[in-house]
């Protein structure tokens, strides 16, 4: 029975990349005025997919890629358009008009063979990354327990772990009530940002006592997942307490916004929001208290714009670092728009420390710093 062969390294699929890198950039040398006539020029080509806008930046971009004597996978990442040098994208039917035959070319070939050698690549490289990191967790926590006995040290997860244990052992009754007796009552806010080992120490402690506890927290505000808080642990520990209020006071926005979002969530139930059905949605109220509102021109400026972004292809979704680009440009135009009219906020003229752009994350924040230069 034949054996099946040995799996290709990592350097030897890296080695062949770069082969076929340079084979296809030597093909571009020689045929980049051909390749560019047919994307721009073949008339069997599908015009929604193949905008001569459009390909006009592809083929910038595929010089850009092309110049460099490696690959530069920054740069094939932001390149998102490249399969479409791709011999099997432009066979796709819908790259080319209805009873018409794709146009071919040697170089279009090469791409997908590249693109086919980078994938490979890619995903050996996957499965490496899991390999570690399976590998490396697996020495942290044999190790890290090794490492603070020597060091007689403590982490906070250890204070945690070790209180829930001494809640639970043979002296739990006398320590349940010392903290008791020394914290009589507890107010807990941010409790969505509990995690399971936290809200069992606090229910051993107070639960079915007389002492007074109160729970403040929101889970549509539960951001802290990867320390370990649990939005169900919110959910057990509200089906836990006796009583339930809700602040459905809004003292910060404008009346206009505070009912723009609430008729945004009220249309939950078609687009859920919050994912789980236990998490519901309550209408705030504005508060009475009159604050001072954006206005253009002298006229009350929308509480709320939702911009909608197109698509270059109707059959695929905006990539996301697009997105992210697109978004931020939007931004930056907007507030410098409004600086200029210039906008006023109740009498003050918009001034920048009035405006903020609020990001999920540090690499979105630097795009929007690139676009607001």
């Amino acid at each position: 029975m034949a054996s099946l062969p040995e799996p290709k390294s990592p350097k030897a699929l890296e080695h062949e990349l770069q082969s076929c890198f340079q084979t296809l950039a030597d093909d571009w040398s020689a045929q980049r005025d051909s390749v560019e006539k047919i994307l721009l020029e073949d008339d069997r080509l599908n015009r929604n997919r193949y905008r001569t806008s459009s390909v006009a930046v592809w083929i910038a971009q595929m010089d850009l890629l092309l110049k460099r004597t490696r690959p530069d996978f920054m740069a094939l990442r932001e390149f998102t358009r490249f399969d479409r040098f791709q011999a099997s994208v432009i066979s796709e039917r819908r790259s080319v008009k209805k009873g018409h035959t794709p146009p071919t070319h040697p170089f279009f070939e090469s791409c997908d063979e590249f693109a086919g050698r980078l994938k490979n690549l890619e995903d050996i490289y996957q499965q490496l990354y899991r390999i570690f990191q399976r590998e490396l967790y697996q020495y942290v926590v044999t190790e890290l327990p090794l490492r603070k006995a020597e060091r007689g040290a403590l982490g906070y997860d250890d204070l945690l772990t070790r209180l829930q244990t001494a809640l639970h052992g043979p002296q739990s009754d006398s320590l349940v009530a010392k903290l008791r007796s020394d914290y009589r009552v507890a107010l807990i806010d941010e409790f969505q940002d509990t995690d399971p080992v936290q809200y069992d120490i606090f229910r051993k402690i107070y639960h079915g006592s007389d002492c007074p506890v109160f729970l403040v927290g929101d889970p549509k505000q539960a951001i802290y997942s990867f320390r370990g808080a649990d939005v169900f642990t919110y959910l057990r520990a509200r089906q836990d307490a006796t009583k339930q209020f809700s602040l459905d006071q809004n003292w910060r926005s404008v009346p206009q916004l505070v009912h723009a979002v609430n008729l945004l969530f009220e249309r939950r139930a078609e687009l859920p929001a919050f994912l789980l059905d236990e998490i519901d949605f309550s209408p705030a109220q504005p508060a009475p208290k009159q604050l001072p509102q954006l206005t253009e021109s002298g006229l009350a400026a929308p509480a709320m714009v939702i911009w909608p972004l197109s698509r270059e292809d109707d059959n695929k979704p905006i990539a996301k670092h697009r997105a992210g680009s697109l978004c931020a440009a939007a931004s930056a135009t907007e507030i410098a728009r409004l600086l200029a009219i210039p906008a006023k906020i109740g009498d003050e003229p918009l001034r920048p420390s009035n405006i903020a752009v609020l990001v999920r994350t540090h690499s979105q924040a630097r795009i929007v710093e690139t676009a607001m230069r």
